[in-house]
């Protein structure tokens, strides 16, 4: 196994762009640094990790089966941040930071999508007005991007403080940063410097941070400074839910279920697109020989998202009249049931559970097809029509 590794290492090397060794022991490390210092070679970042028991114990414990980020901006090659505190409830803590863009593209080239896993979207691109706006000003008029740029709205589960007056803190990491609201700012400032080389030394960041105190009232708060904060761009009632545990385990499964294709060697997965933007934002950094890997694991006909879902499971559930109300109130009525059904932790939502949504979905895809090509059809209301048939189909089927 190790020569196949040191070949396939050696044949691929000029394709990577960042490798992390993960230094794995049964003991208990005692000392405070989990990371090694990263260093270069050929232009490949190579990051090194301890993984000792108790991380393990950590990781095997949290609620989504993933670890809480440590940022020390000293590892970044930063002082620590001075923030402005604002306010101070029972439960959160709040304050506001002006940061490096330098530090910002750092930290998101780290911890990637982890760091907006409470984001009701990933980055949309050059598409919307606002995004355009921010890459103008990013070109023509980067010192004046603290002004023009809302910023980032974050929480966090900690922050590590090195000194504390009666208006502000001196920060020197964070622990479980999560961008809520600027997934777009964030992704806009990363794609300016890894696509277009721009230079980040005049860009500052506004960030309003929320510390957050109590760890089970975790999830509620950061779901409502994440409703309340996004403001921007059009958020739908969808995007909300998407952080759920459901969408989150769902999101999991698709990246472990494998297909067999009829006469393919090669086999695929399901792509689930919890957030909006998710699957062309996967792609984007992507070489042309990674994105053409990737396109063959997860085909564009293997997409589907949270409103086919509930489109699919209401009309097999037999709820016709629920699915002709239209997309988000569709969602809407979805998201009662899952909510009541699968509570956080529940072992119900599994490899079955993903399967058999996948099947719902192709199976309106299926009907969506027949009745968009019938001779019948008069260009309208195949949405109901869809629905219906699913549901009188089913109903049939199980008496």
């Amino acid at each position: 196994p190790f020569a196949g590794l040191v070949g396939s290492l050696t044949n691929n090397f000029s394709k990577l762009q960042k490798i992390t060794l993960l230094y794995v022991t049964t003991a208990r490390f005692t000392g405070r640094i989990k990371e090694f210092v990263s260093e270069d070679i050929r232009g490949i970042k190579i990051n090194k990790q301890l993984y000792d028991i108790e991380r393990h114990h950590a990781v095997v414990n949290s609620k989504d089966g993933s670890e809480p980020t440590q940022i020390d901006f000293k590892e970044y090659g930063f002082s620590p941040l001075t923030a402005l505190k604002t306010s101070d409830a029972e439960n959160t803590q709040s304050m506001l930071l002006a940061v490096p863009g330098e530090l910002v593209f750092q930290i998101y080239e780290e911890h990637g999508a982890r760091l907006l896993e409470q984001n009701v979207r990933t980055y949309l691109q050059a598409r919307g007005n606002v995004n355009k706006g921010m890459i103008t000003t990013l070109k023509e008029k980067p010192e004046m991007f603290f002004s023009y740029n809302n910023g980032l709205t974050a929480t966090a589960a900690a922050i590590d403080v090195e000194r504390e007056t009666d208006m502000t803190l001196l920060i020197k990491g964070i622990t479980n940063l999560q961008i809520v609201n600027g997934g777009q700012t964030i992704s806009t400032l990363y794609n300016a410097w890894k696509g277009e080389n721009k230079s980040l030394d005049e860009i500052f960041v506004q960030v309003k941070l929320s510390v957050i105190h109590v760890k089970k009232t975790y999830s509620d708060f950061v779901g409502r400074i994440s409703r309340y904060a996004n403001t921007q761009n059009k958020v739908n009632e969808s995007d909300f839910f998407g952080s759920s545990y459901y969408h989150k385990k769902m999101k999991s499964l698709s990246k472990t279920i494998r297909v067999d294709v009829s006469g393919s060697m090669i086999s695929q997965k399901w792509f689930y697109e919890r957030l909006r933007g998710e699957y062309q934002n996967d792609q984007m950094y992507k070489k042309d020989s990674q994105k053409k890997a990737f396109l063959k694991e997860y085909p564009k006909t293997n997409v589907f998202d949270k409103i086919a879902v509930s489109k699919a499971y209401l009309s097999v559930e037999q709820h016709p009249h629920l699915v002709s109300k239209g997309a988000q109130l569709c969602f809407a009525e979805f998201a009662k049931r899952v909510s009541d059904l699968y509570e956080e932790g529940s072992t119900d939502v599994n490899e079955y559970l993903f399967k058999k949504n996948v099947a719902q979905v192709i199976l309106l895809r299926s009907v969506e097809k027949l009745v968009g090509s019938a001779d019948w059809y008069t260009k309208g209301y195949r949405a109901q029509t869809v629905a219906y048939t699913i549901a009188i189909f089913n109903k049939l089927i199980t008496e």
